[in-house]
């Protein structure tokens, strides 16, 4: 497994920053004008940032940098506090983490603007939930933790099922997460770019 310390590493505090930006759902418009830069030149950073982070788009770029930033790092007197800040800000995404069976245990404010569940509704439930059924009927929820138990990160841009039985595009990687044994699965997802505005 390559060293994702090291790809962090590489990322100018600028980077960070939009990266930052970017989970807490701002638009590349809004990073600018929060940053005071050009777009273009936000668009150029997230060239750097893709390359860096070995990554295709913007989503995949956040959910790389989350699992670099706050997966691979243990700071034992503020990591969680960290952690929880980052989950409950980052509501342009929806953070979700699975036990090994596929059980939802965690939930962020992002899956009920994304999906439309509440925490209460949501954590317990099997990962079939956001799935729509044509998906469920060929076994692809199952698959899909079979694959990032066997392979690594899935990455996926697909219709998933929001409460009430709408669809809706997303774009996300889920992620196998380990402890010496399999520990459970994190899943993070966001609507496709083009999407946003």
């Amino acid at each position: 497994m390559e060293d994702l310390t090291k790809i962090d590493q590489a990322l100018s505090s600028r980077e960070r920053e939009i990266l930052l930006l970017a989970a807490e759902g701002e638009t590349d418009k809004e990073i600018s004008i929060a940053l005071g830069i050009a777009q273009g030149t936000i668009r150029t950073y997230w060239e750097r940032i893709r390359t860096k982070l070995e990554v295709r788009s913007r989503s995949h770029a956040v959910a790389r940098w989350f699992t670099t930033e706050f997966g691979e790092r243990r700071n034992p007197q503020n990591g969680v506090e960290l952690l929880d800040l980052f989950l409950n800000s980052a509501t342009a995404h929806a953070l979700i983490i699975l036990d090994e069976d596929g059980i939802f245990t965690h939930w962020n404010p992002g899956v009920f603007k994304l999906f439309g569940y509440s925490e209460e509704e949501f954590v317990g439930q099997n990962f079939k939930l956001i799935f729509v059924d044509e998906d469920c009927a060929r076994g692809l929820p199952d698959e899909q933790l079979r694959q990032a138990r066997e392979h690594g990160p899935v990455r996926e841009n697909h219709l998933h099922a929001k409460k009430g039985g709408r669809s809706v595009l997303v774009e996300g990687m889920l992620y196998a997460l380990w402890d010496g044994s399999l520990k459970g699965y994190a899943k993070i997802m966001s609507l496709p770019e083009e999407s946003r505005g």
